[in-house]
C-alpha cells in the first residue's frame, strides 16, 4: 500500500512538472510574441519612415511603402518562428519516464493485489462449501482421530463413574 501511495505522489508531481515546462514554454513564447509585437508597433515606425525616405529618392513612393511593408512582414515572422521553436520536451521526456516506472509499479500491485483477492475468493468459496457440508451432515465432520478421543474420554468418563458409585 505505500508503495501505491508512493507512486500516486510520484504521478501527481510529474504531472505537476510537466504542466510547470509547459507553462514555462507557453510564458516564454508569449514574451517573445510581446516582444515581436513590440518590435513590430515601436521600432517599425522609425525604420519604415528612414527606409521609405530612403527609397523615394531612387523610385516611386508606393514602390517604395511595398518594400518596406515586405520587409517588416519578414522580419516579424523570423521572430514568430523562433518562438514556435521554444520547447520543453527535452526536460518532459525525463519526467515521464519517471512517471511510466510508477505507473509500471502500480500496475505490479494492482496485479498482486488481484492475484491475493483471488486467492482469498477460492480459500472462502471453499471455507463455505465446507460449512455447507456440515450443516448438511454433521456426523461426516467428525474425523476418526477425532471419534477415536472422544471415545476414550467417554470410556474413561464411564469407567471413574462407575469406581465412585462403590
Amino acid at each position: 500500500m505505500r508503495n501505491l501511495t508512493r507512486n500516486l505522489k510520484v504521478i501527481w508531481r510529474t504531472q505537476a512538472m510537466i504542466s510547470e515546462y509547459r507553462m514555462s514554454v507557453v510564458a516564454k513564447k508569449t514574451g517573445l510574441m510581446v516582444v515581436a509585437g513590440a518590435i513590430a508597433l515601436f521600432g517599425v515606425v522609425m525604420l519604415n519612415m528612414a527606409v521609405f525616405f530612403w527609397l523615394v529618392e531612387s523610385m516611386h513612393s508606393s514602390a517604395a511603402a511595398l518594400i518596406v511593408a515586405a520587409g517588416n512582414f519578414v522580419f516579424a515572422g523570423l521572430i514568430v518562428l523562433f518562438a514556435k521553436l521554444s520547447s520543453a520536451d527535452k526536460e518532459i521526456a525525463a519526467v515521464r519516464e519517471v512517471q511510466e516506472h510508477a505507473l509500471a509499479d502500480i500496475e505490479r500491485g494492482a496485479a498482486a493485489v488481484q492475484a491475493e483477492f483471488e486467492a482469498l475468493r477460492a480459500e472462502v468459496t471453499g471455507f463455505r462449501a465446507q460449512m455447507r457440508a456440515l450443516v448438511s451432515n454433521p456426523v461426516s465432520a467428525i474425523s476418526p482421530q477425532m471419534l477415536s478421543a472422544l471415545l476414550g474420554a467417554a470410556l474413561n468418563a464411564f469407567k471413574k463413574g462407575g469406581k465412585r458409585k462403590k
